[in-house]
């Protein structure tokens, strides 16, 4: 297994709250595999979607996302992120690099708030908003 962990061995209460835009809050310390947009319109990311890229620049950790339908993008961004660590298994194979397994938004506690299980990979992190956007909401392309 290698890690990648950018909190320098330091890690600090995550007790604090997650602002959710652009959905309405996901239930806590259950898996997910669809988000629900404001508007009501659920997202299945886990049968209709592929992970296209992930970036990380400044405090801002995205995912993006890409349906059958190219127009159709989908794009998390965590806001303000620390504490990251990255796991990577023994066993990974590339054909799972655009997969999504889950997005799991913990209760506050001395733990990572966040843990995104996508492209064979798992990320953990803290983050003071998930910013959703969609590409018939923002124009991305």
């Amino acid at each position: 297994m290698m890690t990648f962990d950018l909190s320098n061995g330091y890690f600090e209460s995550a007790d604090f709250d997650v602002k959710f835009s652009g959905i309405r809050e996901p239930q806590t310390d259950v898996p997910i595999i669809e988000i629900e947009r404001s508007d009501g319109h659920v997202v299945d990311l886990y049968n209709e979607h592929w992970l296209r890229s992930v970036v990380v620049c400044g405090d801002e950790i995205s995912f993006e996302f890409v349906a059958a339908d190219p127009a159709e993008i989908t794009r998390l961004r965590f806001l303000e992120f620390r504490n990251l660590r990255v796991i990577q298994p023994d066993d990974w194979a590339k054909g799972e690099a655009d997969q999504i397994e889950h997005l799991l938004v913990r209760s506050s506690g001395p733990w990572s708030r966040i843990v995104l299980k996508a492209g064979g990979l798992e990320y953990e992190f803290d983050c003071a908003e998930l910013r959703v956007d969609f590409a018939d909401d923002v124009g991305m392309k």
